[in-house]
């Protein structure tokens, strides 16, 4: 009984209140059928289309037919809101969908199913533009080539974890997302490529590419998003760099090219084979809340300069590259341009901050700046870190470096200016590799002619053990080597801690530790004041010392601080310079009476007699 009431209801319904196709009115199964209404049915003014595709869900709307100059409309085809009519020129008229609002890959045709490939559906709405909706589903869009975004508009999904969009670039690799517009927005959705191995790769893959026509205000926003798997490489991942392979034909997650006012937050990347952010250029840039896990490349990669950066509360964790063998790069990047490059200004205004850093890191930095003027890193926690094997066995490791980018010797963007590395966190790698580890390094490399680096300072950092591994340098600061030109001027080392087992391959050998390799690359106007160092155990170690003045330093200021448990306190070298006062401030104790705590190699007059021991 129960049945046949409902039933007969469903058929009152469909007969009684359903619109009949009579006069002016016409119901279609699709859009096909809605543009055979034409030159043949003048008179049909109105349609209801039950779906895009006939059979399928999706892409059901009311229709009207209108005339060019209705409500200022024209009668341009874009097969989702106007459709032309068979036989029908567009001066005369066109089938229109009023007010679309929100649109959804099913209303350009998309099948959704997994299997069929969406691709021009999803380039039918960019070109539309407006505001586009990826609703949840357990399949994903499956998408084989490029959607141009030369228009602004809003792509949204229901997050990362319910509506998704398969890659399919192909052995060539390709741009799913090109972004040529400003006002463009991107969230709440996963782009991944699993099971598409596509290796070797023969060209680079990027996921979001970002041109510079699409600087301006508001900038382009990627937010929330996932992007999941992008391993496409021109070598196997699991098998290390093959020979006379360089792993440079990769897949990037969002590449930038002078991308004024860009915002990435929110997202998360993983697996992914290059870069997971790499920016070329642009100013007014912020890069903020993401999680980046394993992540070939450097996580982040300012790569050609750019002018107001923040790389801030982001959360990178690259322990599963450390069993890979082959890391390119650590995680965070800022370097300027090289004139082989196409030359530029250099990085500037770049603030990194609050971030949290583990894994593995080629190169031998987690975070490398090079050529930078006017750089802060504060707040910074780096802890679980080892070096990577790029090309050979891990020569070493550095929590921060910050250097001169250059080629063939020569200073191409001026070395780093007015930097501050502050109130960061380090963590000693269990695995210093064979050149030992360094917490904070400043080095001035690849200079032609006298050009320091200038203003300095490196204050209230913490360079702390792991267990029973602890630095081979907290601080280590370096004029040039093996060249005529370079040094750093007006340094600041103050308010550090840090705990070191120096006998691990010593780069230089001192807890803070001051060379140059030539008069015309001196370190000089250097104070350095108020850091508490310890080493592990007082070795029999003839190199080890609290702080080393190497050759070349010059005009040192000591202002009081603490040296624990070093063979030396504090070790003069032949060559260092005349002017260094304070140095009796210093405070050692668990130094070995028998070496003396103030070792003057240089045959200078000691600081302070009582506790010196000429050599």
């Amino acid at each position: 009984m129960r049945i046949a009431t409902v039933v007969i209801a469903a058929w009152l319904a469909a007969t009684f209140f359903a619109r009949a196709d009579t006069g002016d009115y016409r119901s279609t199964p699709d859009v096909r059928a809605l543009q055979a209404y034409g030159a043949q049915s003048p008179s049909i003014l109105h349609a209801d289309v039950a779906s895009y595709n006939a059979g399928q869900e999706g892409g059901g709307h009311k229709f009207d037919w209108q005339a060019p100059s209705t409500a200022n409309r024209n009668c341009t085809p874009n097969d989702v809101t106007v459709f032309s009519a068979d036989g029908v020129d567009a001066s005369t008229g066109c089938w229109v969908w009023p007010d679309p609002g929100t649109l959804t890959p099913e209303d350009a045709g998309a099948v959704h199913d997994g299997k069929t490939d969406d691709t021009s559906a999803f380039q039918r709405l960019a070109a539309v533009g407006g505001t586009v909706h990826l609703p949840a589903s357990p399949a994903c869009y499956r998408i084989a080539g490029t959607i141009l975004l030369a228009i602004p508009q809003h792509w949204y999904g229901d997050g990362a974890t319910a509506s998704c969009v398969h890659y399919v670039p192909g052995l060539r690799g390709g741009v799913l997302f090109a972004v040529k517009a400003a006002g463009v927005e991107i969230g709440g959705f996963r782009i991944d490529a699993s099971s598409e191995t596509y290796m070797p790769a023969t060209g680079n893959t990027y996921a979001v590419f970002i041109t510079g026509s699409a600087a301006g205000s508001p900038g382009v926003h990627i937010h929330d998003m996932a992007f999941d798997d992008l391993s496409f490489s021109d070598a196997l991942l699991d098998n290390g760099l093959a020979p006379g392979r360089d792993n440079l034909i990769v897949t990037h997650a969002i590449y930038a090219t002078n991308a004024d006012g860009l915002t990435v937050d929110g997202n998360s990347f993983r697996a992914i084979s290059g870069a997971a952010v790499l920016l070329k250029g642009g100013s007014k840039i912020a890069i903020e809340h993401n999680s980046f896990k394993d992540v070939r490349w450097y996580n982040i990669n300012a790569h050609s300069g750019g002018n107001g950066i923040e790389i801030a509360y982001n959360n990178f964790d690259d322990t599963g590259m450390c069993p890979l063998g082959v890391i390119w790069g650590g995680m965070i990047d800022v370097q300027s341009v090289t004139a082989a490059e196409g030359g530029g200004a250099p990085a500037a205004s770049v603030y990194v901050h609050d971030n949290t850093l583990q894994g593995c890191a080629g190169y031998g930095a987690v975070e490398r700046y090079q050529s930078v003027h006017g750089l802060k890193v504060e707040r910074e926690k780096i802890f679980n870190v080892e070096p990577g094997t790029w090309v050979g066995p891990p020569s070493g490791l550095i929590g921060i470096v910050v250097n001169v980018r250059g080629t063939s010797l020569q200073d191409e963007n001026g070395p780093p200016q007015d930097i501050a590395i502050d109130d960061n966190t380090i963590s000693a790698p269990t695995n210093p590799g064979s050149r030992g580890s360094i917490c904070v390094e400043v080095f001035n490399s690849l200079q032609a002619q006298p050009n320091p680096i200038r203003n300095v300072e490196i204050a209230r950092n913490h360079c702390l053990a792991a267990g029973s591994a602890a630095w081979s340098n907290v601080v280590a600061v370096h004029g040039c080597s093996g060249c005529n030109g370079g040094g750093i001027e007006s340094l600041t080392i103050r308010d550090n801690e840090g705990e070191t087992a120096i006998g691990a391959n010593p780069v230089l050998p001192g807890a803070i530790a001051l060379i140059s390799g030539s008069s015309g690359a001196a370190v000089k106007g250097v104070t350095i004041g108020g850091n508490v160092l310890a080493d592990q155990g007082m070795a029999a170690l003839s190199s080890q010392s609290c702080i080393v003045l190497g050759q070349f330093v010059d005009d040192v200021t000591f202002q009081k601080g603490s040296c624990k448990n070093f063979y030396f306190g504090l070790y003069v070298a032949k060559n260092a310079g005349s002017d260094i006062a304070g140095a009796a401030t210093l405070e050692f104790t668990g130094t070995a009476a028998r070496n003396g705590n103030i070792v003057m190699a240089n045959s200078r007059p000691a600081p302070a007699a009582s506790d010196t021991k000429p050599r």
